[in-house]
């Protein structure tokens, strides 16, 4: 089994532990935690990706994780200690201009084409729009997600938007709504659907609104990949 994994939790349950104090205790930490997580999952190989430099989503919006309060300066050092320990242990890959959740679908989408099992590790729930096993390290879970809970769980984000990062979505629209609305929608109506309830919501400037909105919650397939609207 091969393992795509986003890095990048690691790095902060490293060095924001309490039981953490020097950038050595987080760099150890940081390869105890990942190690764990292969005898978890039993990968006989692994992918892992972590913060590079740049994000195209801050290109499409400013605004996007702009409330986020950044770590403690006493914190910096440990963060990079298990950043640079990823890198050098696992030979983790930087995301650069995007994020590491793009990086490990990416992987996904080329181990489907290609016939390879894989497990998708995180604990993000944006990357439940990703089809496959998926195993959370956070919580010790397996699950599976299929094809159609992907595409719907990203058709409700486009909805919902995502306050924890800052993209708007419709106003009080959350997934008690979403899930209503989607309820007896066709997965080939579903874009469809969201279409016609931003227009609703929005019916000057809809098109901008859900695009933004689309492009920020998207995660990619492929390096040159971007979500467009049809028209």
């Amino acid at each position: 089994m091969k393992a795509n994994v986003d890095g990048d939790p690691y790095v902060y349950w490293a060095a924001l532990s309490k039981e953490v104090e020097s950038a050595q205790e987080a760099a150890d930490f940081a390869i105890e935690l990942f190690n764990k997580t292969l005898d978890s999952v039993f990968a006989t190989e692994y992918k892992v990706a972590v913060k590079g430099k740049g994000n195209y989503r801050t290109q499409v919006s400013s605004d996007y994780k702009s409330h986020r309060r950044r770590p403690d300066q006493d914190k910096i050092p440990l963060l990079k200690a298990a950043h640079n320990a990823l890198m050098e242990e696992f030979n983790a890959i930087r995301a650069d201009n995007m994020e590491a959740d793009d990086l490990a679908r990416i992987w996904c989408v080329e181990d489907k084409n290609n016939n390879i099992p894989y497990v998708l590790v995180h604990e993000d729930k944006d990357l439940n729009m990703v089809p496959g096993a998926h195993y959370n390290p956070k919580k010790d879970e397996l699950y599976h997600v299929s094809e159609d809970e992907a595409d719907l769980w990203f058709h409700k984000q486009l909805l919902m938007g995502d306050s924890a990062d800052n993209i708007k979505g419709l106003y009080r629209i959350g997934p008690k709504k979403a899930d209503a609305w989607l309820k007896d929608i066709k997965p080939e109506n579903r874009l469809d659907f969201v279409i016609s309830k931003w227009q609703e919501y929005h019916p000057n400037d809809w098109y901008d609104r859900l695009l933004v909105c689309g492009q920020l919650i998207y995660i990619k397939q492929t390096i040159d990949d971007k979500w467009v609207l049809p028209i």
